[in-house]
């Protein structure tokens, strides 16, 4: 990292900002990697510690960093889900890449879709949607916490074993085919207490949540998604991109 200088028409944070921006958009830091603490990047930039704070905050705010309590400031994957295109299993990449994963069913049920679902499945308002809330473990360890929601026909997911890849259940046997993103939505919470439990961590920590509609290739809708995924082991998150 490079020496920063008051000469330049920038503030100092906003020099620092940008430095560390710049080394993520080139993927000289990639999602997951830890960055340095405050006291070592005022010391690599001759800042105060305030003007190094101020940066790391814009960063955080602009979904560039994530700060783990008592862990450190993590590259954030905000930015990864907001670039991904295209509709991959969840299940397949984890075989690539030689990940056991397997889900835990935590419901399998019709419910009343609200107005903006009922709209994507172009149902009338308040009309059964078929529910589907699982757990994703990878090698073990719940990872993501997921729910969808179909259009009522397929109802016949509750008699179907979801352990494995509900996509694959999908193509193979009912002629359905996932192929490309809608919305997309991505953002950072905390767990509440139901969510920590089903993921196994504690209350309040930052997970990522991500809400993405699917079509199939003539546009019809065929899910919409609603994920809260763990972001504090990365050596296993990392599987969850391809």
């Amino acid at each position: 990292m490079q020496k920063l200088t008051a000469a330049e028409e920038k503030p100092l944070y906003i020099q620092i900002r940008d430095t560390v921006r710049e080394r993520i958009r080139r993927g000289e830091l990639r999602p997951g990697d830890k960055i340095p603490s405050e006291a070592v990047l005022q010391k690599t930039f001759h800042v105060s510690r305030v003007t190094v704070r101020k940066a790391v905050e814009e960063l955080v705010r602009d979904n560039y960093l994530i700060k783990l309590q008592g862990k450190g400031t993590y590259v954030s994957w905000v930015p990864e889900f907001e670039n991904k295109e295209g509709v991959s299993s969840f299940s397949k990449l984890c075989r690539m890449q030689g990940k056991a994963t397997i889900a835990r069913t935590v419901k399998a049920e019709l419910v009343r879709g609200d107005r903006e679902q009922c709209s994507f499945f172009h149902v009338n308002e308040g009309l059964w949607l078929m529910c589907v809330e699982r757990v994703r473990k990878v090698d073990g360890l719940p990872v993501v916490l997921e729910t969808n929601y179909f259009h009522p026909f397929c109802e016949f997911l509750k008699h179907e074993d979801l352990t494995g890849s509900v996509y694959e259940i999908l193509t193979s046997k009912y002629h359905i085919y996932p192929a490309k993103r809608g919305l997309n939505e991505v953002g950072i919470v905390n767990a509440g207490g139901r969510e920590a439990k089903l993921l196994d961590i504690k209350e309040g920590m930052p997970v990522l949540t991500s809400r993405v509609q699917v079509y199939d290739g003539k546009d019809n809708p065929v899910h919409e998604v609603r994920q809260l995924v763990r972001v504090d082991r990365p050596e296993v998150f990392k599987y969850y991109i391809d």
